[in-house]
Order: C-alpha cells, then structure tokens, then sequence
C-alpha cells in the first residue's frame, strides 16, 4: 500500500544464448550507478522519480507513492533497453478512506451490537390487548429498575401511561402526524425547525434509510460539544503521527475494534457528542450521537511536516424506544411511539458527515 518501502536489486548478465549470469562483485561500480528504472503506470511509461530525484543504481529502496494507490505498477530497469523481462509488476492497495477511529456503538445496532436498536424497531406492538399488556410490564420494569418506584406505584404509573397510549392509537395517522408537526415547534427554531419538519415529513413517507441536511450538519460542526470532540481526536492524531514519524499503517481499523487511538480518548475523559439543547432542534432532531466513524481520506507529507484529511461521521437514530415514553410524559412522544410502534412507520438514521484537516511535524 501507498507508504510501504520496496527493496529491489537487478541481476547482471551477459548478453548471450542462453544469458549467463555476472556475480554482482565482478559487475564494475560505475555499470551499478549507470542502471536506470522506468516505471509504467495506465500503459504510460516514464523515468522512476521521487520526490524529485531521478532513481539510479542497481539497488534501489522507494517508498509507494500515494498516486500509485489502487494501480497496477510496473517498475522495469534497464541500461540501454528497457526490457519487460526484468519486470516487477505490484498492485498498490488503495489505502483511503481509511477507519481510523470509531466507537464501541454501531449505527442502527443495540449497545451490544448482538441486533436492531429499539428504537428503530417498528410495528412491534399489536393493536390490542397484547399489544398493549406488552408494553405495560415493558414500562413497570423501567418505573421499578430506573425509576426506584415500589411494584404497586409503578403499575399506577404504568396505567397512565398506557391510557394515553390508547388513546392517541384511537387517533388517525394523519392527525398523529399533524400533532407530531405543530408540537415540534415547541422543540425547534429558525432553520433547525425546518428541519424537524423535513425529518417528520421522512417518516411519514416511511421509507427507512438515512437523512442529512447541510443546515443539520452546520449547527453540529458548530456545537461546543462537537468541537471539543473533534478537538481531542485531532490532538490524539497528531500526537500519535508525531511519536510514529509520520507513520500511519498501523492507525488502519480492518475489523470490528476501536482502533489505537480509542484508548487516548478513554485515558482523557473524551465523550461523545450530546447536544441537550431543548428549544434550539438539535435536542429533538439528533440530540446525541449514537455511532461515529473518523477517517483519514487523504494524507501527505513535506520533510517532517504532515497534513491528514479528516472525515468525521456521526450516527444517531431518529425513533422512540419504550423508556421514552416514561422519560417524556409529552403529545409529540405519544404520537411519535404510536405512528411507529403500533402503525408501522419506519424510523430512520442520520448522518452527519464533518470534514476536517490537522497539520503537524516529527
């Protein structure tokens, strides 16, 4: 991959039929110093530099240049003639996007990555009795595991609850979602209310999915929570290409793990983004993240001098699970939980994609 180092050396010979090999000590130094490299690249063959400096000799060491990634290259060297016959041919993996960072969380997954998040589950409550006792010993346990109520509290607790419940499934889908649209406006202002309504609009066409929006993305990036996260990410990076010499392999997430760099944010207390704002949007339209993902998607470097091209991406998930409705005694909630757990709309996930660059020097 792009940052490696190959070693290659020629082997010597005679012109004749068949070709006798020269031992390399017989080989006169100025014939060693005389051997050039071409390098072909698409089927465009050109003289082997790097970094500006033209590769001569019979032993040579390069690093795989970051344009070679993803290419099939042939270095080929030669004295007079260039001959394919002493070809070496490599494929260079293409190395960016590369994971570099995530959470324990996974998009769309439960805290233990075993199946489907709650709340993005839907249609999982019937329209009836059992339906409806489901969800009753669901909010019990909460009241009584969460809530420290005694048994008989929680059922009282849990009765009201679930009258309201039956209630709003009485109510039409369309009168669900207009109580869904207007209370949303107690949650929301400015252009992060537009937002709020494209994502209710989202579920009302009940596609699943994902959902972005530039406006959305704006006002995270902008977030004092965010920005310290970014902060600390950027910091941990810089702090482990300067330590690495600007090496970064082995910062490559190929599996289901953290990553190096996981353990820098656990060591300073880093958490994940929140944003509790209850009138601004963000508490209603994301309100935290769930997942993220940070990737270098470009990287370069100048001496000792290094430039990373950052991708951060947050997850969350935009559907209610049944602890809400015991958290948030409020119409909008009701509505939501019924139109997606008892009249099948789909909950969706959004994406939040934050572009960033960090500079340092090893």
């Amino acid at each position: 991959m792009a940052g490696d180092v190959i070693k290659l050396s020629v082997e010597y010979c005679r012109q004749a039929k068949p070709e006798v090999v020269i031992p390399e000590e017989k080989v006169t130094q100025a014939t060693k110093d005389s051997v050039k490299w071409m390098v072909k690249i698409d089927n465009q063959e050109e003289r082997l530099v790097i970094n500006d400096e033209v590769i001569k000799g019979g032993r040579i060491s390069l690093e795989v240049l970051e344009k070679w990634a993803g290419k099939e290259i042939t270095i080929m060297p030669y004295l007079v003639t260039v001959s394919k016959k002493k070809a070496v041919t490599i494929i260079v993996k293409k190395v960016f996007p590369m994971l570099i960072l995530q959470g324990k969380r996974r998009k769309g997954m439960n805290r233990s990555n075993s199946e489907t998040a709650a709340d993005l589950l839907y249609g999982d409550y019937t329209m009836d009795e059992s339906g409806f006792n489901k969800l009753k010993q669901q909010l019990i346990s909460i009241f009584v595991s969460e809530k420290k109520k005694k048994q008989e509290d929680a059922e009282k607790y849990a009765d009201q609850r679930i009258n309201k419940v039956r209630s709003f499934a009485r109510k039409s889908d369309d009168n669900l979602f207009k109580i869904f649209n207007n209370e949303i406006e107690w949650y929301s202002m400015g252009k992060l209310e537009d937002v709020a309504h494209k994502m209710v609009a989202k579920m009302k066409a009940n596609k699943g999915g994902e959902f972005s929006d530039a406006v959305l993305t704006g006002k995270v990036k902008e977030h004092d929570s965010s920005k310290s996260f970014i902060n600390h990410v950027k910091k941990a990076i810089i702090e482990y290409l300067s330590k690495n010499k600007g090496r970064f392999e082995n910062l490559n997430i190929t599996d289901g793990s953290t990553g190096v760099l996981y353990q820098y944010l656990l060591d300073h207390g880093v958490q994940t983004p929140t944003f509790n704002d209850k009138i601004s949007g963000l508490g209603i339209t994301i309100h935290d993240v769930w997942a993220y993902q940070v990737f270098i998607t470009d990287y370069a470097i100048n001496g000792n001098n290094f430039t990373a091209k950052l991708e951060f991406i947050y997850w969350d998930h935009f559907g209610l699970d049944y602890p809400d409705i015991v958290n948030y005694d409020n119409d909008i909630f009701y509505s939501w939980f019924v139109l997606q757990h008892f009249k099948n709309y789909q909950p969706f996930i959004t994406k939040i994609i934050i572009n960033e660059t960090c500079n340092g020097t090893f």
